[in-house]
């Protein structure tokens, strides 16, 4: 992962540059996987945080009203990677995701991997 793309990955560098320009309470940080517990909540706190009318995701669209996609799975699959790249990618991004949960105040449900070689790194330290 290089270049641009690379770059924006990094969502931890990518918080902590916006948070050394932008008041913390200026910024929203929406955990992704808040979107599949309370898909209206999320919308909610998003239109109060910037001053907008909230509106209900339940109601029936009309042509004079927004039309919602959200992003219902289809039928295509997840693509896999091997054991080899997702270790890769893992020890790429590890330090990223823990500066990310910092910042954010939250350990995410899917990052453990990350905090697991660091406390085994932790425990070899101490011994």
């Amino acid at each position: 992962v290089e270049g641009l793309i690379g770059d924006l990955s990094y969502q931890g560098r990518a918080l902590s540059n916006l948070l050394s320009v932008v008041p913390k309470q200026n910024v929203l940080v929406i955990p992704m996987e808040s979107m599949s517990i309370d898909m209206q909540g999320v919308v909610d706190s998003v239109m109060d945080h910037v001053g907008g009318v909230r509106w209900d995701l339940n109601r029936t669209s009309s042509s004079s009203e927004t039309q919602l996609n959200n992003g219902k799975e289809g039928d295509v699959p997840y693509a896999t990677v091997t054991n080899e790249t997702r270790d890769a990618l893992r020890e790429k991004f590890r330090e990223d995701v823990l500066l990310l949960e910092w910042l954010v105040g939250k350990r995410f449900s899917w990052s453990g991997w990350a905090h697991n070689k660091k406390e085994k790194e932790e425990e070899e330290e101490e011994t």
